[in-house]
This record gives C-alpha cells, structure tokens and sequence, in this order.
C-alpha cells in the first residue's frame, strides 16, 4: 500500500510531505527435491527442477506410461533354453523359442 498526506501550514507558510510505503509479498513457497525419491525416474537420470522434474532417459529406453521411469524398448526373440558353445568363441546356443520380437516393455 501507499499513502501519501500533504498539509499547508498558515504564515509563514510551510509544507509537510510523508510518505509512507508498504509492501506484502506472496508467502515463499519451499520447492522439494523429487529426485531424493529412489521411485522417482526409475532406471534414467533425474534432474530436479522448480517446482518438478524431468526424467531423462537412456538410448534405447522410454518413459512408462505413468512418466515415473525409463523402460528397455530393445526387442528380440526370446528362448527358453539358452547355453554356451563350449568354444573359444564363447557364443551363446538359443533353442526352444517362445517369443519373437518380444521386449521387457
């Protein structure tokens, strides 16, 4: 608020001027962390903002569908028998295929 007065005085003549000046801010809102939450972003990296967050994912994730962490969208086919070839290759044998293109989303 302002509020100004102003009095003229009779001879000899004077001026009296106040001023006055007062001001009320909004109260300070604290802002949190949401990223202190380990079930906030799971598996991406979070970066607090004010007021909220941003949940950055890793190449070949997305967010879920709730936007709370990141899911794996790499697909492939799946099997139920998986063993190594006993090689110096050291590759792997897949057989009994129960999926294709399948993924963890």
């Amino acid at each position: 608020s302002l509020s100004l007065s102003l009095s003229l005085h009779p001879p000899p003549l004077s001026l009296s001027l106040s001023l006055s000046l007062s001001l009320s801010l909004p109260p300070r809102l604290s802002d949190i962390n949401e990223c202190a939450d380990p079930t906030t972003c799971i598996s991406g990296l979070c970066v607090n903002t004010p007021g909220s967050y941003i949940c950055n994912c890793p190449q070949d994730f997305e967010l879920n569908p709730t936007r709370v962490g990141c899911v794996d969208t790499r697909s492939g086919d799946c099997y139920l028998d998986v063993r190594m070839r006993g090689d110096a290759s050291e590759s792997l044998v897949c057989s009994n295929e129960i999926g294709v293109a399948v993924s963890k989303a």
